[in-house]
């Protein structure tokens, strides 16, 4: 819940649904599935509030469409990188990256 609602108000969701995967000793491809899928249907949610406040433009569709051409590219690497990144390094990485969004994310907060 506290990552839908921070998805929702910030694009900051990642956080806590990592904190929360990560405490359950997943297997890396089920970690990674796992925030996929629920990434998916949280956005996939956001569509209709997102449409009827007219987030969605002309440009912005121009420009999702310009940078969709890389997402199969993208994919493969991932794909590739999970399946070469031994599981304690996958983790580790994982826990620097978070430790490094949370500073931004407080970083950002604290701007005024």
């Amino acid at each position: 819940m506290i990552s839908g609602v921070t998805s929702t108000v910030a694009h900051a969701g990642g956080p806590p649904i990592l904190v929360y995967l990560m405490a359950r000793n997943l297997a890396k491809q089920t970690f990674v599935a796992t925030t996929a899928v629920f990434f998916t249907v949280l956005n996939t949610g956001k569509l209709l509030p997102y449409a009827a406040l007219g987030f969605f433009t002309l440009d912005s569709w121009k420009i999702a469409a310009s940078l969709a051409i890389f997402a199969p590219t993208g994919v493969w690497l991932g794909l590739y990188v999970l399946k070469i990144i031994p599981e304690r390094y996958f983790y580790s990485l994982a826990t620097s990256l978070l430790g490094i969004s949370g500073i931004k994310l407080l970083y950002d907060a604290l701007q005024l």
